[in-house]
């Protein structure tokens, strides 16, 4: 029997873990990403839902046809996605400024999973997403390690 976790899920339970690592260190920086994961789990749960509709061309003056309704719906994927980048040029920004090891590693981790589970699922989702997963797994062991030391 093979145990398959959607990514979707492998990505809020690691965003969960890692906020709540860097939440003992910087409480804001975990919460930010925290939300930050929330927005990426909606975008994709979005993209996933307007993939699997078939939304037929309707008349371009009905504000109610599907289509203007899909509209209106990828408009709103297009703001979260623009979040998402911000907040990946935060947590670089933080980074640079931070004098703690511990907050650098975790920022640049956020700023790599906020990229790959935002803008970088336009290319290929799933793989986007792992890619935000195996960061943040990574960054989670490397705080561990460095608060072993």
């Amino acid at each position: 029997m093979k145990l398959r976790i959607p990514s979707g899920t492998a990505l809020g339970i690691s965003g969960a873990v890692a906020a709540v690592v860097c939440g003992r260190h910087r409480p804001l920086l975990g919460a930010s990403f925290l939300v930050a994961v929330g927005v990426a789990l909606a975008v994709n749960g979005i993209r996933r839902t307007l993939a699997s509709l078939h939304i037929p061309l309707s008349d371009a003056d009905d504000r109610l046809s599907p289509a203007a309704v899909a509209r209106a719906i990828r408009h709103v994927m297009t703001g979260n996605l623009a979040f998402l980048s911000v907040m990946s040029v935060v947590y670089v920004v933080v980074a640079v400024r931070s004098d703690t090891v511990v907050t650098r590693v975790v920022s640049t981790g956020f700023a790599v999973a906020a990229l790959c589970s935002g803008p970088l699922t336009s290319l290929r989702r799933d793989a986007a997403l792992w890619a935000a997963v195996c960061v943040l797994v990574a960054t989670i062991l490397i705080v561990l390690i460095i608060e072993v030391r």
